[in-house]
């Protein structure tokens, strides 16, 4: 017993001990920034990808509501602002696409600065000699990832309606425990997506080579924390008055706390990833146009 006590120490503290020598405090503070100038767009071209199935309408119900949840009516009302502004109509004219071309690109900002913070992690860069080749293909990736999280929210909403469904179903026979049953496969169903979203993230985002066995559990962990941090989150915001200590930008200053705090989380993730993979003596190998940190100083 005292064996898996220090077994599972040793793991904590690589883990946070790795958590500082990359600085996630500083990955997460600029992740956050970025994120503050493209979850407008980013917000918007989800909807607009999900919106293909369900209706924009409809998707923007499911998207404001969950982020109502978790930061309060304030903020969700400020990101709701953002996206509103954000918003371009079907283009018809060159000035029309050129706005639609900004507003993607805009949108895979914080997928790319994610990417950079995972490829630190990793110890990796991308080579000098591929600059422009890298751009395009991070570029695309983020494109693609959007499209993927437009997906799963799209099946998100069609399993948890058909969830909803069955447990009207089964009301006639275990009306006493119905409701339980909703929230419990709710639960189960909201920590299935995340799970899956962020082993995608973790898996094709860095220019690393990871192994899937390493991937998953990271990920489980990472959707874990993520959900209990949600509950900890809101009651950290539901206590705390930000509102009136910063007036009108109250609810910017909400939305920043909320991803930073995710920030945290995810990298974390990363790391328990990166310590899973040092452990099982799994060796991450750098991507065909990146290069390892410490290939390069061992070269010079």
């Amino acid at each position: 017993m005292n064996g898996r006590i220090k077994t599972v120490y040793d793991f904590v503290s690589d883990v946070f001990t790795a958590w500082s020598d990359h600085n996630c405090f500083r990955l997460s503070a600029a992740l956050s920034y970025y994120t503050l100038f493209s979850i407008a767009p980013l917000v918007v071209v989800v909807i607009a990808t999900a919106g293909y199935f369900f209706g924009e309408q409809a998707i923007t119900g499911v998207i404001f509501n969950k982020v109502n949840t978790i930061v309060g009516d304030q903020a969700a009302a400020g990101l709701q602002t953002m996206v509103r502004n954000a918003y371009v109509s079907k283009p018809t004219s060159l000035s029309g696409f050129v706005s639609v071309g900004i507003l993607i690109f805009s949108a895979t900002v914080v997928l790319t600065a994610l990417q950079g913070s995972l490829n630190t992690i990793w110890n990796i860069r991308i080579r000098a000699d591929k600059g422009i080749i890298y751009f395009i293909i991070s570029r695309l990736l983020a494109l693609l990832m959007l499209l993927v999280i437009g997906v799963l929210l799209v099946a998100t909403i069609v399993i948890n309606t058909i969830w909803v469904a069955i447990g009207d179903y089964l009301e006639r026979f275990i009306a006493n425990y119905a409701f339980y049953l909703i929230e419990m496969g709710q639960l189960v169903l909201s920590l299935g997506t995340t799970t899956i979203l962020f082993a995608i993230l973790f898996k094709y985002l860095p220019d690393a080579k990871i192994k899937w066995s390493n991937v998953w559990i990271g990920s489980f962990t990472t959707s874990i924390l993520f959900l209990v941090g949600r509950y900890l989150i809101s009651f950290y915001l539901g206590s705390t008055n930000i509102t009136s200590l910063y007036g009108a930008a109250g609810s910017v200053i909400l939305l920043i706390v909320w991803i930073n705090y995710s920030s945290w989380i995810f990298f974390l993730g990363a790391e328990v990833i990166n310590i899973i993979s040092q452990r099982r003596g799994h060796k991450v190998l750098p991507s065909k146009i990146a290069e390892s940190y410490k290939e390069v100083v061992h070269a010079n």
